[in-house]
């Protein structure tokens, strides 16, 4: 039987939470919650999962901590970093870990879908992404003045700012 991948969603903000794993969940993925790295750390389903959306900010261990914990044990679980606050320092320090994606909250729901569709097909392929470069359109309400551009270069980093 067919088992959709799962994607951990770590934001102190339960709100964030339901409001990510909403829109995950439409796309087909299962998804599990927490309001803490600490408690996604002490759970049972890192093995299991496929990727893990997380804040930077967080009070105890903070998103680019808990990156730097799952490196430290070895597991290589893609990583997409979300923020309300973003800045070089910490994008360096994100895409240094080899997050697949950096997205400036509030961030366009299209530029989180268009990250794990090319998660998902980079797992179904095993193989690298080629760099591009390309904007998401400026096609309604949706999207209006929090567009992103998304790079995607090396195997599959995104970088996404919203537009001031």
């Amino acid at each position: 039987m067919f088992k959709a991948p799962l994607i951990s969603i770590v934001d102190d903000d339960a709100l964030v939470c339901d409001g990510i794993a909403a829109l995950v969940e439409s796309l087909g993925y299962n998804t599990v919650t927490f309001t803490a790295a600490e408690h996604f750390l002490q759970s049972d389903v890192i093995a299991e999962t496929t990727c893990l959306i997380t804040d930077v900010q967080m009070p105890g261990l903070n998103g680019l901590e808990l990156q730097e914990a799952l490196k430290s044990q070895g597991l290589l679980t893609p990583v997409i970093v979300i923020t309300g606050h973003p800045n070089e320092k910490h994008r360096t320090r994100a895409l240094e870990n080899a997050a697949v994606a950096y997205l400036s909250k509030p961030f366009n729901e299209r530029a989180l879908m268009e990250c794990l569709t090319r998660l998902s097909e980079r797992r179904q392929d095993r193989a690298p992404l080629s760099a591009s470069r390309r904007r998401i359109g400026n096609d309604g309400a949706k999207c209006g003045a929090a567009c992103h551009t998304i790079v995607a270069a090396k195997d599959y980093i995104f970088t996404a700012y919203p537009k001031r």
